[in-house]
């Protein structure tokens, strides 16, 4: 990455105000509305707030671009399923990367009981901001376990446990072997017999080849399309003797003028 292209990436991760294009909000700030109480016209300072909070945990573009307030789970084609699905008599959902517990809390006034909600994060920080941020101390919307799957630290109370995963920008942050082991990790947290399905999006690359971005490590991160998603998970499934299908669409996201890429929207689901 050049000295310009760096310039560029520190301009676009941190976004100062939230955006103008208010739709994709639409969830989070219902949320925060009805489930946490927040007065209408208190909620952006509150998000604004903990932004900044969250910022200095640790600096992922999805804070700084204000995309924790995107919950897109719930308006893709895949959500009736996943509500059916953990409805049922049997079902645990674990949102892998699950930052301030969003996508949970969605989950939750929507029907799914707490039980069965499970949240990891590398970062337990991340854990308490969420309950800031939507004021529910007294009631906790999910078992949050603080875990670093990619080196096996953590988290291995929760094998065998799973029907749904969801892995929403946590892939993409790492290049192809490091996706194959996490893959690996996480089949391990889905119950042996049963539905299997891992779901999420990340940013995806119609054309993928190796791209170096500009970390505090320095990673070399792997963007996927539809064909080379399938691969990786052909991958992890002759490591682990399993089978998994990919299905998956690209999608457009407007990232901001300088950053523009497309995303993958995904379930991959055990065979």
């Amino acid at each position: 990455m050049t000295e310009v292209d760096r310039a560029d990436y520190e301009e676009w991760r941190y976004q100062e105000s939230l955006p103008d294009e208010r739709n994709q909000l639409e969830h989070a700030f219902r949320l925060l509305e009805t489930y946490s109480g927040i007065p209408h016209d208190e909620v952006e300072e509150h998000v604004r707030v903990l932004r900044d909070k969250a910022w200095a945990v640790f600096p992922y573009p999805c804070i700084g671009r204000w995309r924790f307030l995107n919950i897109y789970l719930a308006s893709t084609p895949y959500y009736p399923e996943i509500l059916q699905t953990l409805k049922g008599e049997s079902g645990v959902f674990i949102d892998v990367g699950c930052c301030f517990g969003q996508v949970l809390r969605q989950l939750v006034v929507d029907g799914v009981p707490s039980p069965k909600l499970v949240g990891i994060d590398l970062r337990p920080e991340f854990f308490e901001l969420g309950y800031e941020l939507f004021r529910d101390q007294d009631r906790p919307p999910a078992k949050f376990v603080a875990a670093d799957l990619l080196s096996g630290e953590g988290g291995d109370e929760l094998n065998g446990t799973a029907s749904i995963v969801h892995a929403a920008s946590v892939f993409h942050l790492f290049g192809w072997e490091d996706q194959v082991k996490l893959g690996v990790r996480v089949t391990k947290l889905f119950r042996p017999e049963g539905e299997a399905v891992v779901f999420g999006r990340q940013v995806g690359n119609y054309e993928p080849k190796e791209l170096e971005e500009h970390t505090s490590l320095g990673l070399k991160r792997y963007f996927h399309n539809p064909e080379t998603w399938q691969k990786l998970w052909d991958e992890v499934g002759n490591l682990t003797g399993s089978k998994w299908k990919v299905d998956a669409t690209m999608i457009d996201w407007v990232l901001g003028t300088k950053m523009n890429r497309p995303g993958i929207r995904f379930a991959v689901r055990r065979q």
